[in-house]
């Protein structure tokens, strides 16, 4: 059986620091032992809570990743120094810990140590189509915005299929509509390549702003997310400097503007189509992630 994205992954909404309330509860004295033993300097450390992946045709896989993402996204914003692999399978029995889902995670960002979390098997057919959208998230690891998850889907498909592995398993999963709204946002972005090119396609991940305001709370059962304030890389700064870390979102507006006008006719056309499906999944699945809607004909975009 293929495992393809969690389908409530807001697990990746805190790749930059993954705080659940089970965190809160372990920092109180109030966990298990496979939280107390994943402590560290008064912190969680979870990649110490899951089983290690090491494999090293995966690691070269990610370096691959790391160099296509450079022609097509330019340089990470962190450097990228060291990436380790977790399944995220708990390394001991431990019903309180999260599993099965996929995460990019910012552990230091001096150091440019990330984890990077897949459910999948390095066995299974959807191992690499896993790993190579974390691995499009380490470019910026402050995204929390849908069209950056459907970007990163299809800058995992081209790679994939560049690579000659397996991607069609997904785009018969992605057809049948499951694992919304991961189906749909790919499927945006496969009709706006086809509208604008590869490149102005690319470049939705230049065109960033920070959220308006702090995210709605996660939905009942959900990882609680850190402010932006609170990240280890903001402690002690002033809340000015603060600002400069908060979650971002794509502007598409200004993303459009950017299109020569027949290209912009045509993205506008085609977001327009999609954009009532992807709000309503967000709304139900994700209503911490962005989804800016189109408003360069005048009308008044909805807040994230």
């Amino acid at each position: 059986m293929i495992t393809f994205f969690y389908k409530a992954s807001s697990y990746r909404s805190i790749r930059v620091a993954l705080l659940s309330s089970l965190a809160v509860s372990a920092l109180q004295g109030g966990s298990g032992p496979g939280l107390a033993d994943g402590l560290a300097g008064g912190r969680l450390d979870w990649p110490a809570l899951y089983q290690p992946l090491e494999d090293r045709q995966a690691e070269a896989f990610i370096q691959k990743a790391l160099a296509r993402g450079r022609e097509w996204l330019g340089e990470p914003r962190i450097p990228v120094k060291r990436v380790r692999l977790r399944r995220s399978v708990p390394s001991r029995p431990d019903p309180s810990l999260p599993k099965g889902f996929r995460l990019t995670e910012l552990n230091d960002s001096k150091a440019g140590l990330f984890t990077i979390y897949v459910s999948a098997g390095s066995e299974e057919q959807a191992f690499y189509g896993q790993l190579a959208h974390e691995a499009f998230h380490l470019f910026e690891p402050r995204f929390r915005d849908l069209y950056i998850e459907g970007l990163n889907t299809w800058l995992a498909a081209r790679l994939l299929q560049e690579l000659g592995l397996p991607w069609k398993p997904w785009e018969e999963h992605f057809r049948q509509g499951k694992d919304s709204p991961y189906s749909e946002a790919y499927q945006l972005m496969v009709e706006l390549e086809k509208a604008v090119g590869e490149k102005a396609l690319c470049a939705l991940f230049r065109f960033r702003e920070p959220q308006d305001r702090d995210p709605p709370a996660p939905l009942p059962g959900r990882p609680v997310t850190e402010r932006a304030a609170d990240l280890p890389s903001n402690r002690g700064l002033p809340e000015k400097a603060a600002l400069d870390e908060r979650w971002l979102r794509v502007s598409i507006d200004r993303w459009l503007e950017s299109l020569p006008p027949d290209h912009r006719a045509a993205a506008l056309k085609i977001l327009r189509r999609h954009y009532s499906v992807l709000e309503s999944a967000r709304l139900r699945t994700h209503p911490d992630y962005s989804l800016e809607k189109p408003a360069i004909s005048g009308e008044k975009s909805s807040p994230p």
